[in-house]
């Protein structure tokens, strides 16, 4: 096998913070995180032999938190430090880690929303805030 491809990925529940329960941030680290860990330790053996590739889909979502995403955040942050460990601890430089920063993308069929834009516009000024 010569790459694996981590790509699957929701948002799960918008609120703020103090809104959510553990079974939203459970739902997403799920799909977001703990399924990309599981199918990457799965095939990593096939990966090795092969000398092949990991590929490893994260978001800005992973360096920049905002409001009302933090099930999401989380999970994202997640995958961040997975795939930096576990680089560090193969030495697989065939490790590839794309951050999607704020590209439109959907999410379960839905497309982007006037929410998101306006989050979306929340993290550029984040973002330029830290720079």
């Amino acid at each position: 096998m010569w790459a694996v491809l981590n790509n699957a990925g929701i948002i799960g529940r918008r609120a703020p913070a103090e809104w959510l329960v553990k079974a939203d941030y459970e739902e997403v680290l799920a799909v977001n995180c703990l399924g990309l860990i599981d199918v990457t330790m799965a095939f990593l053996p096939l990966i090795k032999k092969a000398r092949g590739r990991i590929v490893n889909m994260s978001s800005i979502g992973g360096r920049v938190s905002g409001p009302g995403l933090a099930p999401y955040h989380v999970s994202k942050y997640g995958v961040e430090a997975f795939s930096d460990s576990i680089r560090q601890a193969l030495f697989l430089h065939q490790l590839v880690r794309f951050s999607t920063e704020l590209y439109k993308t959907f999410c379960r069929g839905n497309p982007v929303s006037p929410v998101d834009e306006t989050i979306n516009l929340l993290y550029i000024q984040k973002r330029q805030s830290i720079h």
